[in-house]
């Protein structure tokens, strides 16, 4: 597990939380490990959070993290909402500035 810190608004965070394997995918059991480890000592509690997550053009397990985070801040954000940024989102957020 590779572990780095920085510095985000005056809050420290976790840069990189994981690990893996290039013989086997990690396990649903892993995967879960490595999302607690991260938000656990996010300062969320009582708080409206909103989590970004990519469209279908990225290839990866969306479905799996979406429940995942899910369970582990339902508990205890006050509202968890989830944006998808869909194709062109990026593009279009840089011409809104």
């Amino acid at each position: 597990m590779t572990n780095s810190t920085r510095t985000n608004g005056g809050t420290s965070m976790n840069g990189v939380i994981g690990k893996g394997s290039t013989d086997h995918p990690i396990s649903f059991e892993e995967v879960m490990e490595i999302c607690a480890t991260a938000v656990a000592d996010l300062p969320v509690d009582g708080k409206r959070v909103l989590v970004l997550i990519p469209d279908q053009t990225r290839h990866a397990p969306i479905d799996l993290f979406f429940h995942i985070l899910a369970d582990l801040l339902c508990p205890r954000v006050k509202r968890l909402d989830i944006l998808i940024a869909g194709c062109g989102a990026n593009q279009a957020a840089y011409f809104a500035l």
